[in-house]
């Protein structure tokens, strides 16, 4: 849900704070969110032209959330292991 909903309105926001000059008609408006995609008769063209860095970003996300929910306590244990038990006195 957060990929697919916030990434594209992110994308369109980057794309038109990077856009320098005015956007005068709806034409220029599509050339600037949709880029490559902007002549495109396919809604489904222009609408995965607004996730450039899906695999990446959902890469990230996988990856953060197993740290996060079971990596955390791996992490620790290891650090512990190494550090001779001085990394719970000092987190």
């Amino acid at each position: 849900v957060e990929l697919f909903g916030f990434h594209p309105v992110d994308t369109v926001a980057k794309r038109l704070m990077a856009h320098e000059g005015r956007i005068g008609s709806g034409a220029e408006l599509r050339g600037v969110v949709f880029r490559g995609a902007a002549g495109s008769t396919s809604v489904w063209h222009r609408y995965a032209s607004l996730f450039p860095g899906l695999s990446f970003a959902a890469g990230y996300k996988i990856l953060q959330r197993v740290y996060k929910f079971g990596g955390q306590p791996a992490v620790l244990d290891a650090l512990e292991r190494r550090a001779d038990g001085r990394v719970g006195k000092n987190l």
